[in-house]
């Protein structure tokens, strides 16, 4: 498959693929950034506090299984 080297392309370069592949559409995603409010502090808190117990459950699980594989 030989294709023409495209504008302002130095050198070679390789198509990969043929002609039954898919074409991969692009897209943009645009974010709006706003100002923090009281329930964006209260959402961030509310994450520190479930990692801080999910951690301690993880710990308590680890103990209690080398705890019992040493029994």
């Amino acid at each position: 498959m030989a294709r023409d080297t495209p504008d302002g392309v130095k050198g070679r370069y390789t198509v990969v693929g043929g002609p039954r592949d898919k074409p991969r559409e692009r897209f943009t995603v645009r974010v709006e950034v706003r100002e923090p409010n009281a329930d964006d502090l209260w959402l961030q808190q509310a994450a520190r506090r479930r990692r801080l117990v999910l951690g301690i459950v993880a710990v308590t699980v680890v103990i209690a299984f080398l705890f019992m594989w040493v029994l």
